[in-house]
């Protein structure tokens, strides 16, 4: 009877290891199924600079300040995303909100839609508010 437990035990050990090792496997596929949505080639748009547009090589193209665009570098940024950007991520940040200037003709349509695919807002923490008031 012993050696049945003793064998029982032996078994029950080995089939946990086997599943924490499937569960590691398992782990790690995610994290390198994850790394692969993180593009790693980035080139950064500097706000108030003039606009130079990635190559096909740029998986993503972060746009700091899209409302200092002026209106021939939204069309030039319009027309690459139409081609050769096409397959690039682009990140976009405004310090205001971009539609009131698509409303007020200062901001192209078409491009506020096409980066807006999603919209996150960051709000300014109580906190920091207080410390800027006092400044």
């Amino acid at each position: 009877m012993a050696k049945k437990a003793t064998r029982r035990k032996t078994a029950a050990k080995k089939t946990a290891k086997t599943r924490a090792r499937r569960s590691t496997a398992k782990a790690a596929k995610r994290r390198n199924a994850a790394r692969g949505s993180t593009r790693e080639a980035v080139v950064w748009h500097k706000p108030y600079a003039a606009l130079k547009l990635p190559d096909r090589t740029t998986n993503t193209f972060i746009l700091r300040s899209a409302a200092s665009l002026s209106a021939s570098d939204q069309q030039r940024l319009l027309d690459w995303l139409g081609g050769t950007g096409r397959r690039t991520q682009i990140i976009s940040t405004a310090e205001s909100p971009l539609f009131t200037l698509v409303e007020g003709g200062l901001f192209d349509a078409t491009l506020y839609y096409r980066l807006n695919v999603m919209l996150l807002r960051v709000g300014v923490t109580a906190s920091l508010q207080i410390n800027q008031s006092a400044s």
